[in-house]
């Protein structure tokens, strides 16, 4: 399988060259929460010419994704080496194992919400980058909602019997079906 970074057929314009400075500098300096990527594979992300692309046009046109690729910077990292329903795939094992690694209710509250962050980082980028078609986002969206719901409701090792409703609240999550 090729890459994210390989895959990318479509980029958002970067209109606003001092914002996409502002951005690009800020998330190469790791000044934004560090998640233990180096500054030399961030650049290599600029490196290649999709990909840098694509993240100028998310600095500029997204503040909300913006964020997430400062909150979760070594996801763009693993964009560039593996594709992304690899990715996803991991995600979504990190949420089932959730349930059993976490210590403590605030722990699991904590591991929900950035799993969730994460999540959202790589289907928001690879509608952008149109990696995915419209059928894909739809299934990835209805499939990977109904085996969240079913990974939430299995009773947490913490002895609290939650309705689905109520786990998805712990990580701020927000499903419709």
């Amino acid at each position: 399988m090729t890459s994210f970074a390989d895959s990318i057929i479509e980029k958002p314009l970067a209109d606003n060259a001092v914002t996409v400075a502002r951005e690009r500098e800020k998330w190469l300096s790791g000044s934004a929460r560090d998640s233990g990527t180096v500054a030399d594979e961030r650049r290599c992300v600029f490196a290649h010419p999709l990909m840098g692309d694509l993240l100028d046009g998310i600095f500029c046109n997204s503040p909300y994704l913006t964020g997430l690729v400062h909150r979760e910077a070594d996801l763009p990292v693993s964009l560039t080496r593996a594709p992304v329903e690899q990715l996803l795939e991991t995600e979504m094992q990190q949420l089932a194992g959730c349930w059993t690694e976490a210590t403590s209710f605030r722990q699991m509250a904590a591991s929900l919400r950035r799993i969730k962050r994460r999540i959202a980082l790589l289907i928001g980028l690879a509608d952008t980058g149109g990696v995915w078609g419209v059928e894909c986002l739809v299934s990835c969206g209805g499939g990977g909602g109904r085996e969240l719901v079913c990974v939430c409701r299995r009773v947490p090792p913490l002895g609290l019997a939650l309705s689905w409703r109520e786990i998805l609240s712990l990580g701020r999550l927000r499903l419709t079906f």
